[in-house]
């Protein structure tokens, strides 16, 4: 036998995985012993090697030749297909087959490269190293197929000595590798690259907010504090001019005026302050057990004067003798702003109810007026955060909008609840919770 033909030894067994491989045995002399993959002291971890051959001499001696080969302590497991069906199903189920072994002619002339078409284009695996193998390589010259086809290595089968057949795995399973791990760093990157993105569309977001706060308190700046501001300098000039006024019969209701208007530029202020504090996160949240019937009253008597003025009569309906957990400055701001809100849509000669009934957990606070109602489409904007919506009371009486929007968010930012329910022309009940403070 020639030393530069292919012999598949069989020595001391009939059985095929007990044999010496030998190619140009004056050089290279191969031998693989029992297979070991059930040795305990095995390494866990493998790399899948896919072998496509119609040959079964080619699968025995390929099987052989890496059976008990490592790589970075990992060994080899060998799966095997006769055909490009088989490979088809073998490669769909395991994604993860670091090198084909593939042979061009199979069941066609060019089995080979139509599977390694198939690999690259419809699976879209580019990490898989293919090593195509011929025994004809008239049908597929090596220059054609390197330039037509993704492929990483072109062999004729003679080539293939055992050592050769090594030396291909491992430039293979090196360049699988390194794709492995730079497909790990993409991801790594897309993950960093998605985090960043979200946190700078969240920058965005909250700069957009900022923005529309911004426009929104120099709307009412401009607007709603301009007016009653430039009422009071313009009676405060005619005083200037003319201080007799306020010796004659006038003068009780001039000084009303003042007080009125004074006081409304007062409580716009106020809530334009408080407002902007809770935009930006600096308002100081300070709960603490207090008596919610306390502030009721002092709230109520805050607005006598504007009450009394419209004639409209505010009534307190039931009591709660436990305390209540809260800031006791965001709960007062929430009764004075609904309370204001009853009068101002109220009609004269009307009353608005101030009901409070103790729950398991929670006291509930109404307010509830008789006045013009709110339509159902207008409640959502109303209580937005991000929307602005206003409209004038009975009497003409202009407001900022902001003083709802104070209320929700300072009762949420109790742990209660705030909610609205309204019909046109009939009324509206305005509510919240206030969580019961510990025995």
């Amino acid at each position: 036998m020639s030393d530069s033909k292919k012999v598949f030894n069989f020595e001391g067994s009939s059985d095929p995985e007990h044999f010496q491989f030998a190619e140009d045995a004056q050089n290279e002399n191969v031998l693989f012993n029992e297979d070991t993959t059930n040795d305990p002291k095995q390494p866990e971890e493998f790399y899948k090697v896919l072998i496509v051959d119609d040959e079964e001499d080619i699968h025995l001696a390929t099987k052989i030749i890496i059976r008990d080969f490592l790589f970075n302590n990992k060994r080899m497991l060998s799966l095997h297909a006769y055909n490009s069906m088989q490979a088809i199903e073998l490669l769909q189920n395991n994604p993860d087959i670091a090198v084909c072994f593939l042979d061009v002619v199979m069941e066609s002339y060019d089995s080979g490269l139509q599977l390694t078409q198939f690999i690259r284009e419809e699976l879209q695996n580019k990490e898989i190293r293919i090593i195509l193998r011929t025994g004809q390589p008239g049908y597929a010259p090596e220059r054609k197929v390197v330039i037509d086809y993704d492929i990483n290595d072109y062999k004729t089968k003679t080539e293939l000595t055992a050592n050769k057949v090594i030396s291909v795995l491992v430039s293979g399973l090196r360049t699988f590798d390194l794709l492995q791990e730079l497909r790990t760093l993409n991801e790594t990157l897309q993950v960093r690259v998605d985090e960043r993105t979200a946190e700078l569309q969240h920058k965005n977001n909250e700069l957009d907010l900022i923005n529309r706060a911004k426009d929104r308190l120099f709307g009412v700046i401009g607007h709603d504090l301009r007016g009653p501001i430039g009422n009071l300098k313009g009676m405060l000039e005619i005083l200037e001019t003319q201080p007799d006024m306020l010796r004659s019969d006038s003068a009780p209701a001039i000084i009303a005026k003042l007080h009125k208007n004074a006081s409304q530029s007062y409580t716009l202020l106020e809530n334009l302050l408080q407002w902007a504090q809770n935009e930006h996160g600096l308002m100081v949240f300070n709960p603490e057990p207090f008596d919610l019937m306390n502030s009721v009253y002092e709230s109520v008597a805050l607005l006598e004067s504007a009450s009394s003025g419209k004639d409209v009569h505010i009534e307190i309906l039931g009591t709660v003798d436990t305390l209540v957990l809260g800031d006791v400055r965001m709960v007062n701001t929430v009764l004075r702003n609904l309370v204001s809100n009853a009068i101002k849509f109220s009609d004269s000669g009307t009353n608005v109810q101030l009901v409070l009934k103790k729950q398991e957990a929670f006291t509930l606070v109404k307010v509830i007026d008789n006045g013009i109602g709110i339509p159902a489409e207008n409640i959502p904007i109303l209580l937005s955060q991000h929307d602005v919506f206003t409209t004038y009371g009975t009497l003409r009486e202009k407001g900022s909008g902001l003083g709802l929007k104070l209320a929700k968010s300072f009762v949420e930012r109790n742990g209660g609840e705030f909610g609205v329910e309204s019909s046109v022309g009939k009324g509206s009940t305005f509510w919240f919770t206030v969580p019961l403070a510990q025995s």
